[in-house]
């Protein structure tokens, strides 16, 4: 007997419904979110299980506690999960068991499980991009607390060695010496963390030939290539470029009724980190003479910045595609 386990993932608890081979329901329970629940759980049924979990914010540590426990695990894609079987009426129980339903009849829409190692990168990789973004928001209270005090200064860098010497030599009234010294500790110490996580990036990118290769593509350094092999996962996976494209959600919306065939702006669906990580190489390899600087300008006169940005992005990921298909350095064309 194979058993069909709908899982509609919360917080504390999930609720979940299971399904036999004929789309009897076996049984349905509130499970708190804990190894030993679903192990009860679980041990109650005698014969061939496969658990589908939506993809939500905490699926990852519900999969490493199931994983060992069920015969197979899904991830359910949640917004083509929405499109095949949208409710009026919709609660826990009904998206559990709509779930099970779905992985039951081979009609469940499934997203991509990447290996423990590479959601380990990532969360590497995004937690150091979180301290870059919370060490750049300290910086711009320190320039809105010198500009409130009428306070000039001739450095390239307000935040460098000699930059931050002459912060500590600053003399402020209070409560703004307070806050001035309370922002300094603040940014040394975010910068001492940023710079051992840099260092595991930096040990990573040299163990591994994939990322190296893509740091010879005009745009992207060890950071980016480091996100977007690992956001990327297995190429093989996408059988062309536009399929990477549209995981990546750079390709245009479509809206098409009769003869009307119109486009509009980039879905925003799928890798958010890896979009980023592309619009991010295309800020730097339109500075670089070659042919995406080419390409962003000619577009640039009749499409205007954000467009011709969004096109190099793309443009770009094309090429990471080609780059680890094939597993060749990148070569300029002209």
């Amino acid at each position: 007997m194979v058993y069909y386990v709908g899982i509609d993932l919360g917080q504390k608890f999930s609720y979940v419904t299971t399904m036999d081979e004929h789309g009897g329901i076996c049984c349905e329970s509130k499970v708190a979110n804990t190894p030993e629940a679903y192990s009860k759980y679980l041990k109650r049924l005698k014969g061939s299980v496969k658990i589908v979990i939506e993809a939500t914010r905490n699926w990852e540590y519900l999969y490493d506690i199931l994983e060992e426990q069920a015969d197979e695990i899904f991830l359910a894609h949640p917004l083509k999960v929405k499109a095949i079987a949208s409710a009026r009426i919709k609660t826990d129980r009904i998206d559990s068991k709509i779930l099970a339903h779905l992985l039951r009849t081979n009609l469940l829409p499934t997203a991509y499980i990447p290996t423990q190692d590479i959601r380990d990168l990532r969360q590497i990789l995004r937690h150091r991009i979180f301290l870059v973004r919370l060490l750049t928001r300290i910086k711009n209270r320190v320039h809105i607390l010198l500009s409130k005090q009428g306070i000039k200064y001739n450095f390239s860098d307000l935040f460098g060695s000699s930059g931050i010497q002459w912060l500590k030599t600053l003399l402020l009234r209070e409560p703004y010496q307070s806050f001035l010294n309370h922002y300094l500790r603040i940014i040394l110490q975010l910068k001492s963390e940023i710079s051992v996580i840099t260092k595991k990036i930096e040990q990573t990118v040299k163990m591994t030939p994939e990322i190296k290769r893509l740091t010879t593509i005009p745009g992207i350094g060890y950071q980016l290539a480091f996100i977007i092999w690992a956001e990327i996962g297995d190429i093989s996976r996408f059988p062309s470029p536009k399929n990477l494209c549209s995981y990546a959600g750079l390709v245009p919306s479509v809206y098409s009724s009769g003869r009307t065939l119109r486009y509009g702006k980039i879905t925003k669906q799928g890798s958010k980190w890896l979009r980023w990580a592309m619009v991010e190489a295309a800020i730097q390899a339109v500075n670089k003479p070659g042919r995406y600087q080419k390409l962003y300008y000619r577009l640039l006169r009749r499409k205007g910045n954000k467009i011709a940005r969004i096109a190099v992005a793309r443009e770009l990921l094309c090429t990471v595609f080609y780059i680890l298909s094939k597993n060749e350095d990148y070569k300029e064309q002209y």
